[in-house]
């Protein structure tokens, strides 16, 4: 009969006391990649609320100008929050 192995699992990183790893590096490689994973629709976000928000008042105040200075404001903040999600990334 074989001896048995403790059971590690797939998505255990960290090493035992005599390894050489604490998991820190596992787990900020887990955070980078979930900041990683939502800067896509951090950038998609914000034009988003904007066009619906300015066609939104371009129809309650019957005028044609709000929606684009809307998208752009959203893009603007979504530009903003993107860089920042990216260093803190890359601190």
């Amino acid at each position: 009969m074989l001896p048995k192995r403790p059971h590690r699992s797939l998505f255990d990183f960290r090493k035992r006391k005599n390894g050489e790893d604490s998991g820190r590096d596992a787990s900020r490689g887990m955070r980078a990649a979930g900041l990683g994973m939502s800067i896509p629709f951090a950038l998609l976000t914000g034009p988003l609320v904007g066009y619906f928000l300015g066609a939104w008042l371009d129809g309650r105040f019957c005028t044609s100008w709000i929606t684009p200075v809307a998208v752009l404001v959203g893009l603007a903040g979504s530009i903003q929050l993107t860089v920042r999600m990216i260093r803190e990334l890359s601190s």
